[in-house]
């Protein structure tokens, strides 16, 4: 849809990443290359104090200037600055007034938030502003996509569902080994009777998770993630080329731990803190690459398309939020709150509660099945 003279710059902001009060002529030369635009904006902390133009910084290069002076001799201080509301008929009057090429785009206290270039109103991208970093989660209802400021996709009744349904998998996992128990009966003997309690459970808990659709939906998270990230259009033929794994999925903490505990247990279980050191030097040296496979063989699959275009439209929900924002800095509370997770340990905590009940309700003991 073509865009008009009333609508918003954020839709045409371009990131160019800053420099700072204390950065060098050479910082600023690589900057210019790097971006290719016509002003770098500077920074103090997160507030914009000025930009340097690329007409002096190139100017300063040829003269043979001593590339380690600091970027201060050149700071225009009084550059040309919007907010991310303005419509583009503002910033083109802005433009044409100050007789610059690029305009500063702040927030209401004069946090960087991008450039704006007399290209990018005339010629203004697709893609628009984006948050640099996205967290999300594969719940049974779909996916949850947050930058710990706004959020899209699925919402706070789905977030405590996917905790039950969290807990929900382990209990399983719990029962099916305890069957697996009875049905050896005599035959297995209290130590691997307790090696099977600790490994068992786990591997149901992964294969039920690749089994069900919600292995899909991860991995459709996952590849919207990537395509927001990359600046890429949430365009199907585009999504459905994203890879799968990310590096910073919750699975490769997970693994991590386990791997770490399970070390814990087996290696020197009387000399607890050398065992507890070299379990932390093995974990260090291979969760991340553990974390990949688990990714991509247990934890996500393939999605279905239909899977794939309804974690696009949490995208698109999200990335809508996002420009309508103001963009302040969240508070620690706001971030946690914002990451989801409250949300799942409240769900998981309710569905423990539920099943603690239901078996001390017909006189079982709820330890044998982790509810103790």
């Amino acid at each position: 849809m073509a865009r008009t003279l009333g609508d918003p710059i954020i839709t045409s902001i371009r990131a160019v990443r800053p420099l700072y009060i204390e950065s060098s002529l050479s910082a600023a030369i690589e900057a210019i290359r790097e971006s290719g635009a016509d002003a770098v904006p500077v920074l103090d902390g997160s507030f914009v104090v000025g930009v340097v133009w690329s007409e002096d910084i190139k100017a300063a290069a040829l003269a043979d200037v001593p590339q380690t002076l600091p970027i201060s001799q050149w700071l225009d201080t009084e550059p040309p600055r919007i907010l991310p509301n303005a419509g583009h008929a503002e910033a083109r009057a802005i433009l044409t007034s100050s007789r610059r090429p690029s305009l500063v785009v702040v927030d209401n206290e004069g946090r960087y938030l991008g450039l704006l270039t007399t290209l990018d109103l005339l010629h203004p991208t697709e893609v628009g502003i984006r948050p640099p970093f996205i967290g999300g989660m594969a719940t049974p209802f779909g996916v949850f996509l947050t930058n710990g400021e706004v959020s899209g996709g699925a919402g706070p009744a789905a977030l405590v569902a996917t905790g039950g349904f969290m807990v929900s998998l382990l209990i399983i996992g719990v029962h099916a080994t305890l069957g697996v128990l009875d049905a050896f009966g005599p035959r297995v003997n209290g130590s691997f009777s307790y090696a099977v309690m600790y490994v068992l459970p786990p591997v149901f808990f992964f294969v039920l998770l690749r089994v069900l659709p919600i292995s899909g939906t991860h991995g459709a998270e996952h590849m919207v993630v990537h395509a927001i990230e990359r600046r890429e259009p949430l365009a199907y033929d585009v999504v459905k080329r994203m890879p799968r794994v990310h590096p910073r999925c919750g699975t490769n903490l997970a693994i991590g731990a386990m791997l770490f505990m399970g070390l814990i247990q087996a290696l020197w279980p009387d000399w607890r803190e050398v065992g507890a050191l070299l379990a932390l030097v093995m974990t260090m040296a291979v969760w991340r690459p553990l974390g990949s496979l688990f990714q991509q063989y247990i934890t996500t699959k393939t999605p279905t398309r239909a899977q794939l275009e309804r974690a696009m439209a949490a995208g698109e929900e999200l990335l809508a939020r996002y420009k309508q924002s103001s963009h302040p800095i969240p508070s620690f509370g706001r971030r946690l709150l914002m990451s989801g997770l409250p949300w799942v340990l409240l769900g998981s905590t309710l569905m423990f509660m539920l099943l603690r009940g239901v078996l001390l309700l017909f006189d079982l003991d709820p330890a044998p099945y982790g509810l103790g």
